[in-house]
């Protein structure tokens, strides 16, 4: 595409601005994006959330796909999987994102992005797969959606944690709610509002991965025995199975693998009304207790 083209999309992007970055350097091979500290997008103690991570991740791999792509006729540009290692805590810093395109076949994009303090050294570092799609589908298998009846027995409870998260700058700035959070299994719901969007009316990736990650965090929090301490995420893997279509979007998560500080929490994203697999993914978390 058109690279002013591309530019002018993200200048007034919505979700871009509700983070504060800026693109400060564009082509087919490489794209730069820079993120000010902002204590909106942080956890406790000052922490960028690792859903700010995952977005700037997402957002810079998507666009030099888009100006890598010669679209001749109606086409979307997909992301079909994000991997997001987190190598160090960003802490009241401001940060850049750097994505390379490693390389494209006819549809597909494989990008690297780097996140960077000022001096460079590491933060994150993600890889991301797009694909360019005429939206004709051939073929579509499905799986089948979580279903809260089957999820958990009962009601639903948020317990004494739950509602105190959704005070947290970047958790309660997104609206994500805690729905329910007992026994190694999460349930969290985030509407649709513009300014988390794409720009057509669906949550953007990057916000559907800051769910994801709460979901998935709180999930290895129910399990927790002792006092809890340090608190990360080493890792994140998703995969991007439909669009939200503007309805509110529900993370189920299960802590299904725990040793000492380590668990591994399994995801999936549907839609409240439609039952829509969103997305699916894991969530490596750490917690480390005093």
């Amino acid at each position: 595409m058109e690279k002013q083209q591309v530019l002018e999309f993200w200048q007034r992007s919505e979700f871009l601005d509700f983070l504060g970055a800026s693109v400060t350097e564009a082509s087919a091979e490489k794209v730069e994006m820079e993120l000010p500290y902002l204590e909106r997008n942080t956890n406790t103690g000052l922490t960028m959330n690792a859903g700010v991570t995952s977005s700037l991740i997402n957002l810079s791999a998507r666009i030099v796909a888009e100006l890598s792509f010669d679209c001749e006729e109606k086409c979307d540009l997909v992301v079909l999987s994000q991997e997001v290692q987190l190598l160090a805590a960003s802490i009241s810093i401001p940060v850049r994102a750097v994505a390379t395109l490693l390389n494209r076949g006819k549809h597909l994009f494989f990008v690297s992005v780097d996140i960077l303090k000022e001096d460079g050294s590491y933060i994150a570092r993600g890889t991301v797969v797009v694909r360019a799609s005429t939206g004709k589908v051939k073929v579509e298998i499905q799986p089948e959606p979580i279903l809260p009846s089957s999820f958990i027995e009962g009601d639903w409870n948020p317990g004494g944690l739950g509602p105190m998260l959704e005070f947290q700058a970047f958790i309660g700035g997104t609206g994500q709610k805690i729905a329910h959070m007992q026994a190694g299994k999460v349930i969290a719901l985030m509407p649709y509002v513009s300014q988390l969007g794409d720009g057509y009316g669906n949550h953007q990736d990057g916000a559907i991965a800051s769910l994801l990650d709460t979901a998935g965090g709180l999930a290895a929090f129910t399990k927790m025995t002792g006092v809890p301490g340090q608190a990360s995420t080493p890792g994140l893997h998703m995969n991007f199975m439909d669009v939200s279509q503007g309805e509110t979007i529900v993370a189920f998560a299960e802590n299904i693998w725990q040793r000492d500080e380590m668990s591994l929490n399994k995801i999936q994203v549907v839609g409240q009304e439609t039952g829509r697999i969103i997305a699916v993914g894991e969530v490596v978390y750490r917690i480390v207790p005093r």
